[in-house]
């Protein structure tokens, strides 16, 4: 009976047509959705093997994932299911070892598509309008208005550890958690615990939007799955264009919120000479914790006479405060900076840069990144009865190569190195300087 429960359960796994791959649950199950029959091909279906295994300073780890997913979409309804099960180990030189087996849901929404209307209802991975602020798994409604350029969007629910991008499920952080003594992201274990609402109001000066992958992986370097495709010269390039611009209103609450803020803030998405630049400034008004958050990222992609292409891309966050005791309080941008370290609001200020270059005719790619705080580091466990501890600004460098074989096969190899504090001892952490490296393999069907 469990053997027939988990097939069950993993027949209903699910994913979007725009997935691209994710670093916490990795998936390019949505760009192979097929029909059942060829009588109804309303309702299509895909599913995916990921494993992945490696070596993270003195840990070996491995994991393997299975995905499944199921697309009910009509002109304007769409109903779609995401789930899976997972496995995992991680074993160190001394003995130590962890290990689960896991199941649960990505994704299962419903969704309606009017003239200018859209609206989501359920368990859905949801990506603010804005660059910043929400990047997460939320169990709410998704709902957006378009008159003309303008449009408005409301978005509320509940964040829960089950589903989070940083929680128990799809997350690759039990794998590679090796600065212990942090709080990467408060997040409840039942609905309403730790919710959030947002308010954005955007103008779009062209008459169709451009539209923002909400699975796009925050490194701006990841391709769709149609990567390797012949592409078209872009027309000539101006030298200024506003693509995007708006306004928000943000805020976290819920019983386990230990500090009530309010986030208000503009952001705006320019071409200049070719260049993308998407530049955010956020007011966050807290008792004690009063600070503004601000956002930058620059991106080029250039494609060559062969069809080749290379993207460039640089992101820099940080926080001016206002209040001496001021630190970025939101939980749920995500934006993992770094395969391993993932840094995020708590490592502010942090940097982030890549290049990435696709060769279509070998259907392969290399990238090149690195992740880097920048400030005072903080937010380590310490004896009250002495001063925090002091420990130096943790980086790392990545290198992934790519390669797909065939439509269904994808396979990466990912080499870095890390510099990072490591807990010697209760309260006691020493920068530690390691290389890393893991071979992931996905096959769709």
């Amino acid at each position: 009976m469990q053997k027939i429960r988990t097939a069950l359960l993993s027949a209903l796994l699910l994913s979007t047509t725009s997935l691209f791959a994710q670093w916490e649950c990795p998936s390019r199950i949505g760009g192979n959705l097929k029909p059942f029959t060829n009588s109804f091909p309303n309702l299509t279906w895909a599913g995916e093997l990921t494993t992945t295994a490696g070596a993270t300073g003195d840990y070996a780890i491995g994991n393997i994932m299975g995905f499944a997913a199921m697309d009910l979409s009509f002109d304007k309804f769409t109903l779609y299911v995401e789930g899976g099960a997972k496995s995992w180990k991680r074993i160190n030189a001394n003995g130590y070892h962890n290990e689960g087996h896991n199941f649960g849901f990505r994704e299962a929404f419903f969704q309606y598509r009017g003239t200018n209307q859209n609206l989501n209802i359920g368990l859905r991975s949801t990506q603010g309008d804005d660059p910043y602020l929400l990047n997460e798994r939320v169990l709410g409604l998704d709902y957006k208005q378009t008159l003309g350029n303008w449009n408005f969007r409301a978005i509320t629910g509940s964040v829960m550890n089950r589903f989070a991008r940083n929680g128990t499920f799809c997350t690759l952080g039990y794998l590679y958690n090796i600065v212990p003594g942090r709080e990467r992201q408060l997040i409840g274990r039942q609905f309403g615990q730790t919710n959030l609402a947002m308010l954005t109001l955007n103008y779009h000066p062209g008459s169709k939007p451009s539209t923002t992958d909400e699975f796009a992986s925050s490194d701006g370097l990841n391709a769709p799955t149609n990567e390797f495709a012949s592409n078209t010269k872009k027309s000539a390039i101006s030298l200024l264009k506003l693509i995007n611009a708006g306004a928000l209103a943000y805020t976290e609450y819920g019983a386990l919120e230990p500090i009530k803020a309010l986030y208000s803030g503009l952001y705006a998405e320019l071409e200049v000479a070719g260049i993308t630049i998407k530049p955010e400034i956020i007011l966050q008004s807290a008792t004690g914790n009063q600070g503004l958050l601000w956002n930058l990222t620059a991106q080029k992609q250039i494609t060559w006479s062969n069809q080749q292409q290379t993207k460039i891309f640089g992101r820099f966050i940080g926080i001016i405060k206002i209040d001496s005791t001021a630190h970025a309080l939101n939980s749920f941008s995500n934006v993992f900076a770094g395969e391993v370290l993932r840094l995020d609001a708590i490592e502010l200020p942090i940097f982030q840069c890549g290049i990435k270059h696709s060769i279509p005719s070998l259907a392969a790619s290399i990238k090149l990144q690195a992740a880097l705080q920048t400030g005072e580091t903080n937010g380590y466990l310490h004896n009250i009865m002495l001063p925090p501890p002091t420990v130096g600004r943790m980086k790392e460098y990545d290198m992934v190569i790519s390669k797909n074989f065939g439509d269904h096969l994808l396979v990466n190899a990912h080499f870095g190195y890390l510099v990072y504090p490591k807990m010697t001892d209760a309260y006691v952490y020493e920068l530690n300087r390691t290389p890393w490296g893991k071979i992931e393999m996905r096959l769709t069907f």
